[in-house]
């Protein structure tokens, strides 16, 4: 007679039954890993990669500290059933200093649970005809702006996040655009259900509609750049700045039905949440995703978390938690994410690929090949 128990096995996804004799155990278990690679790749087929997107412009140290901390909130939050690609659109000054950040974090090193992958793209010889689009759209209804610095609150790198799809491969449908002050708390497979629900939304954003956090349909960025155009900006402007968030505002004001509307948790700006109504932040938002400390303002020597008596510091049962990321050390969180691997994998390496040309196919560096 034998005793039966019933569980799951290393695929998360297939019954697991252990019988008492010793025998069975071994020859299943060596069957289950076997069938679990196969598994997985079923299951990617069916589960489209996940795409994550920063803007970089600059090198000062406080802006690439914070971009790392963001890259790591993403990393130690990869999805347990996809793929992830990051893309890194950067300026010159941007881009040279990643090769720096990606040799000190060993990210080349780190083994995760599904495959990894970080381009950078050097976005410099594209700035021009960015900036064509931009003043294109400004100037009907702001005819005094004479060009882009007049209106720049920051960096041009704020407007990488509407070009996306110049430099994304053709695969990515969907891509998180996210600024480097934001840092995502909980697996990126729960914002994915959010988008593949409504997979044919413009954009996904949040009540406060501010553009750190934002996912865009990728094949459909330049609808968003034709509808802003042919909206009245100069009146949606009035409690507006001209900038990348107006573009996205006039959609949203015009097209309402073209965007979808995340749920509180996924839209925690400190600037659009920090009224009373909104404490206690655990019972009030329950399933908080994401945190956006609205950054250092355009002091970018140091990082918002330096600048005196932060939000971080004022709520530590809150918003403090972005101290975790902060802190956690690179080779701490390495082994975090080797920790994810499912039973007799060997996981895959992070692969880096920088590409100083995206124009030009085939000029790029590729830094730790996976499996």
């Amino acid at each position: 007679m034998f005793d039966i128990l019933l569980g799951y096995g290393p695929s998360d996804t297939v019954p697991l039954v252990i019988y008492q004799a010793g025998s069975f155990i071994s020859r299943f278990l060596q069957t289950n890993s076997l069938n679990d690679n196969s598994l997985r790749e079923q299951s990617k087929e069916r589960l489209a990669s996940i795409h994550v997107a920063f803007g970089l412009s600059g090198n000062e140290p406080g802006f690439l500290s914070e971009f790392e901390v963001a890259l790591k909130s993403v990393l130690l939050n990869a999805p347990l059933q996809r793929d992830l690609f990051v893309h890194v659109l950067a300026d010159n000054t941007a881009f040279a200093a990643l090769d720096n950040i990606y040799n000190k974090t060993q990210l080349a090193k780190w083994v995760t649970r599904n495959q990894i992958e970080i381009h950078s793209y050097n976005v410099t010889s594209r700035l021009e005809d960015m900036e064509r689009v931009i003043m294109d759209t400004w100037t009907p209804s702001f005819p005094e702006i004479r060009n882009l610095w007049e209106v720049a609150r920051h960096t041009v790198g704020t407007y990488f996040r509407l070009f996306a799809h110049w430099f994304l491969p053709s695969m990515a449908e969907h891509v998180l655009y996210m600024d480097t002050d934001v840092m995502i708390l909980a697996n990126l497979e729960e914002l994915w259900h959010i988008v593949e629900a409504k997979p044919d939304s413009l954009f996904h954003w949040g009540k406060g509609m501010c553009a750190c956090f934002v996912v865009m349909k990728v094949s459909q960025i330049d609808d968003i750049w034709t509808f802003a155009r042919t909206s009245p900006l100069a009146d949606i402007k009035k409690e507006n700045n001209v900038d990348d968030q107006l573009i996205y505002i006039s959609v949203n004001e015009t097209h309402p039905n073209e965007v979808n509307v995340f749920p509180g948790g996924f839209d925690m700006t400190l600037s659009y949440r920090w009224q009373g109504e909104h404490f206690p932040y655990e019972k009030v938002y329950p399933e908080t995703f994401m945190l956006h400390h609205n950054g250092n303002g355009n002091n970018n020597s140091n990082p918002y978390w330096n600048s005196g008596q932060t939000w971080i510091s004022k709520h530590r049962d809150s918003w403090g938690l972005m101290e975790y990321y902060i802190n956690l050390p690179w080779s701490w969180a390495r082994f975090f994410a080797k920790s994810q691997l499912r039973y007799g994998s060997s996981g895959h390496l992070i692969k880096i690929v920088s590409n100083s040309n995206p124009e030009k196919k085939g000029n790029h560096t590729t830094i730790g090949l996976g499996d």
